[in-house]
């Protein structure tokens, strides 16, 4: 769990320094994309974004040069989420919880495409949007053999559906 801007930005960082895969940053909104692409490359980062409003061809020059490595990260509204195949090992990674476990699970299936297994880092907050998911997010995890972080197993949103929306 996170509970700053500035903390979230640290472990992105962190993660980007100690990752030999290409990283996918999932964000919720184009400004926020363009503000944390901003924000890596002012640290000496090789990132990237795709969002919607881009032009056609300037999308396609993202995704064509992160796929070949030229950039470590792309970061990314759920116009990635689907859709997108990567070849190779991907490290996806929700900066920003999505509003839904269904495009949770779009944006976490970059990874472990063709039958591979993948790794996939959500940065999840205490904010009340997050913690609308606690409980789906905490299902799927189990149903999935994947580990529940212990924050999350232990959190009491965790154990109540909030959003009443049906569990996938």
């Amino acid at each position: 769990m996170v509970n700053t801007v500035l903390e979230k930005l640290k472990r992105l960082q962190a993660l980007l320094d100690n990752s030999s895969d290409p990283v996918m940053v999932f964000v919720n909104s184009k400004k926020a994309a363009k503000d944390l692409v901003s924000k890596l490359e002012g640290q000496g980062y090789k990132a990237t974004g795709l969002y919607g409003d881009m032009p056609q061809a300037l999308r396609e020059k993202s995704l064509r040069d992160f796929k070949r490595g030229s950039y470590d990260c792309l970061v990314a509204t759920d116009l990635a989420g689907r859709g997108i195949d990567i070849q190779g090992d991907v490290h996806v990674v929700n900066y920003e919880m999505p509003r839904t476990i269904e495009k949770y699970v779009h944006r976490i299936g970059r990874t472990g495409r063709a039958n591979k297994t993948g790794i996939a880092t959500s940065f999840l907050t205490f904010s009340d949007d997050d913690k609308s998911l606690f409980y789906d997010l905490k299902q799927l995890l189990i149903q999935s053999k994947s580990e529940v972080p212990l924050e999350l197993a232990r959190h009491e949103a965790s154990n109540i559906r909030i959003n009443h929306k049906p569990f996938i």
